[in-house]
């Protein structure tokens, strides 16, 4: 009798181990895929980040411009580049926003040191992209920044250095 008992005390012990150890692996099921999850919307975060503020960077620029006859599209090294164009201290500047080895640079310079078909690597880093295609229309600027793959289009008003008006 006494015999039984124990066994009894036995399997019960083991059968509250068990449920533990089952309880314990749906614990790290759960934490492993929330970890995952997270990992993933962090990505999508960072690369949604990067995606407007590579845009917003490029109007911002474009907006800054004092009139539209200071911005084009040109040719830089076999690639397009916007040029935009500023007067600081009665000196003719440039700014060169392009695409090189996988990143949106930037160069900025004294307009006449600028060579359009100097390297392209003088540039600042600015955004991994690896793709620039601009076209400017009339008043309008077309940009399409490739990120990851993905095309990102900007369609910009360009300034013409008149104030807007508005009437009743």
């Amino acid at each position: 009798m006494k015999k039984a008992a124990e066994s009894k005390n036995y399997i019960s012990g083991l059968m509250a181990l068990a449920v533990l150890g089952v309880f314990a692996v749906c614990v790290l099921a759960v934490l492993f895929a929330g970890t995952r999850s997270y990992s993933n919307l962090t990505a999508m975060d960072r690369q949604a980040y990067e995606t407007r503020t590579c845009t917003g960077y490029i109007a911002a620029k474009v907006r800054q411009a004092a009139e539209g006859d200071n911005i084009a599209v040109e040719n830089f090294d076999g690639s397009t580049a916007l040029v935009i164009g500023e007067t600081i201290d009665e000196e003719e500047y440039k700014t060169l926003i392009y695409c090189y080895d996988g990143w949106l640079m930037e160069y900025f310079a004294d307009a006449e040191a600028v060579d359009m078909t100097a390297d392209m690597e003088f540039g600042s880093r600015l955004f991994p992209a690896e793709k620039l295609e601009l076209s400017l229309e009339g008043a309008l600027l077309y940009a399409q920044v490739t990120m990851d793959g993905k095309p990102v289009p900007l369609t910009l008003a360009v300034r013409s250095g008149e104030e807007a008006s508005y009437e009743k």
